[in-house]
């Protein structure tokens, strides 16, 4: 009901206000034009977290595993997508994957350097 002066979506709580995105919507904003992210099984990768495919696929392939370390390789894979092809774990690389992962993960998040790290070499 309304009274003198007020309207009715006044008195609506805002519990129906669009939801924050989530932190893979929020890391997928970082994903350049055109490219896509494939989740393949453990059995496909044959041991790696992810891939950055420049030519002709432009796709990021990610290891199906836990969420976290999945989150952590899509950042470590949208850096490369990012750069150049060639640019490898280059020093712009890892300020680009810090970067991403301070904003969407958040500055505190323990697991950068365990999980953003290439294992076949930083």
């Amino acid at each position: 009901m309304q009274t003198s002066g007020s309207r009715l979506i006044d008195a609506v709580p805002p519990t129906w206000s669009r939801p924050r995105p989530s932190e893979v919507d929020r890391l997928l904003e970082y994903l350049p034009m055109g490219w896509k992210v494939v989740v393949q099984p453990e059995a496909k990768m044959g041991g790696l977290w992810g891939a950055c495919w420049w030519f002709p696929l432009q796709e990021i392939w990610l290891c199906a595993r836990d969420p976290d370390a999945m989150k952590a390789s899509l950042v470590h894979e949208i850096g490369h997508a990012r750069l150049p092809p060639g640019e490898g774990h280059s020093p712009g690389w890892a300020a680009l994957c810090r970067l991403i992962w301070r904003e969407v993960l958040g500055e505190d998040r323990p697991g950068f350097v365990e999980n953003v790290g290439c294992h076949v070499g930083w």
